[in-house]
This record gives C-alpha cells, structure tokens and sequence, in this order.
C-alpha cells in the first residue's frame, strides 16, 4: 500500500506546485515508501497533518539554516535529493499531501473515520462515556475526564512543600468528560482493542486445533521455527473471523444503538434530549459503506501479512 501511494502523492506535489508554484522545491524531493510509510500508517491512529509535518521533521529532514524569516531543512538521508531545500511550510503542505492521499485512494476508509468521529462527537455532546463489545467479548468504557490543578500545603521535618493536585472537574452535579481526549483517543483504542482480539481468537483456535508454544506481544507473534508456518496460518484465520465478513461495523453499530436506547429516547434515528424545557434532537450517525475487498482470499495467500 506504501508503494502504490508513491504515485498519487507525486501526482498531489504536481498539482500544487502547478497552482502554487511558491512550493515548487518540492518538486525535487524523491518520494520514497521509507519517507511516507510512517505517516500513512498512523493516520488511522489519528494523526493529524500537523502530526506528520512533525514525523517528517524529526525523522527525514535536519534544520541547517534560516533565511527570509525561514527555517530551512535538508534531507537526512541523500535518497531523498541531495540539493533539496524545503522551508517548514514546504514540509507541512507534503504532510497534507500525504494525509489526502490514503482517502483519495481509499474513499471506503474515510467513511469509517469520519463515521467514528460523528459517534465521539455525539456521545460527547450526551456527555456520556463510549462503550464498545469487541470480538472477543470484553466490553470497553473510554471515558477521559477533565481536571483541575489545587495546591495543598505539607510539612515534612518542620519544613513546608507546596504540592499541586489534579481532582476531575465537576459541573451540575457530574464529573465533565475531555471531549478533546474523547475523538483523539477513540480510533487508536478501538484498533488496539481489535487487535488484542485478534490475540484471544488466536488462542482460542489454538486451543481447539493446535498445541503449540505462543509469545505475544500486541501485534507481533512468536514460536518454534518449525511451527512458524502454523502459527501464520492461525493468525490470519482469526483475523479473518473479525473483518472477513465486513460485519465487525454492523455488531459495533449495533451495540451503540442498545447502548443509546438504554439511556435516552430514540426515535427516526435520533436521540431525544430534553434540556431546561426544550427538547433537542441529536441525529445517530448512519452505518458508513464498506470497501468490496476479497479479505478472505487475499489475506490466505498474503505472504507479507505475517513475516
């Protein structure tokens, strides 16, 4: 996937260094998978385009001057272009670049990410933690509180401190939910989620068809040489059986929706809230379309998936 957006993010440089030429140093840098692989893989994590114009800077750039009120950077690594001088507005507009690229791409992945992003906001309006059922069973509560800072006075050896504190913030007679910790947080948790599943289900199946020694650590697996082959092969079953029929976003849809019944009022897709005399209606976040990938066949005979 890192190799196949080479091309469009060349294709994106192109385009605005065509309207903007003020960017046209871009043009010179060698896009290569090591320079975008970071970025791409943790725009699902939510990372910003901010957050990778920084991974770029700390990772493949250094800062060697300052020229017309700009930071100029070079390349660390001379495969990206020997004479290439980016200022750190040229960094930023390749982190976008970058960032657009993964949705152009796969239209299918935006849906969902702008799908959970309309769920946090929703249940942080409700003022409500998240609750999610994973594969395996386990059910999650994301709930990330907002704090304020005391300072209380101590005396240890007739000598005094001031330590400062942190106590959730309270409003109305209830703890006030970081609506900001809330969106930022629930995409990575979500995934770590599933993929601590994938790790159950592999155990499970272990149990049932295999008898082989396991160690484990998130997403990476270990044991014998000679039981390598089996231990791909369980790996990628149990992947299968979360995402091979597409109804992971059903069942956590779903389970939302019982969440939300349970504590408010729903009716024609929208929850029903009354506020100091009025009533407001907050509408449910439709299920997002699903890309038509073969999971099934493809991930079998992956020779990368597990390497």
């Amino acid at each position: 996937m890192y190799t196949d957006l080479i091309v469009p993010i060349k294709k994106g440089i192109n385009e605005l260094v065509e309207k903007q030429p003020e960017f046209s140093n871009l043009s010179k840098l060698n896009i290569t998978r090591k320079l975008i692989k970071r970025g791409v893989m943790t725009i699902t994590y939510g990372v910003t385009p901010w957050g990778i114009s920084r991974q770029l800077l700390s990772e493949h750039f250094i800062k060697f001057d300052y020229k017309d009120n700009h930071n100029l950077y070079k390349p660390i690594n001379g495969d990206l272009g020997k004479d290439v001088v980016l200022r750190h507005s040229d960094i930023y507009q390749l982190s976008f670049i970058i960032y657009n690229s993964l949705f152009e791409m796969h239209p299918s992945l935006n849906n969902i990410m702008i799908y959970f992003h309309q769920i946090v906001d929703l249940y942080n309006t409700l003022n409500i933690p998240i609750r999610w059922i994973t594969p395996s069973g386990l059910t999650l509560d994301q709930k990330y509180l907002k704090f304020t800072k005391y300072d209380i006075t101590n005396s240890i050896f007739k000598k005094r401190f001031k330590i400062t504190l942190r106590r959730p913030e309270v409003k109305n007679n209830s703890v006030v939910i970081n609506y900001n910790k809330q969106i930022n947080a629930f995409v990575p948790n979500f995934i770590h989620s599933m993929d601590g599943s994938n790790i159950v289900l592999l155990i499970k199946s272990m149990q049932d068809k295999e008898n082989i020694d396991i160690a484990t650590i998130h997403d990476c697996f270990g044991s014998q040489a000679n039981h390598a082959d089996i231990l791909a092969r369980l790996v990628k079953e149990s992947f299968i059986s979360m995402y091979g029929d597409n109804r992971f976003i059903d069942r956590l849809h779903s389970y939302m929706m019982v969440t939300l019944k349970n504590l408010f009022k729903v009716k024609d897709g929208k929850v029903i809230v009354e506020n100091n005399d009025e009533i407001i209606k907050l509408p449910i976040p439709s299920k997002p379309e699903v890309g038509k990938l073969d999971l099934v066949n493809q991930l079998r005979n992956s020779q990368y998936f597990i390497s």
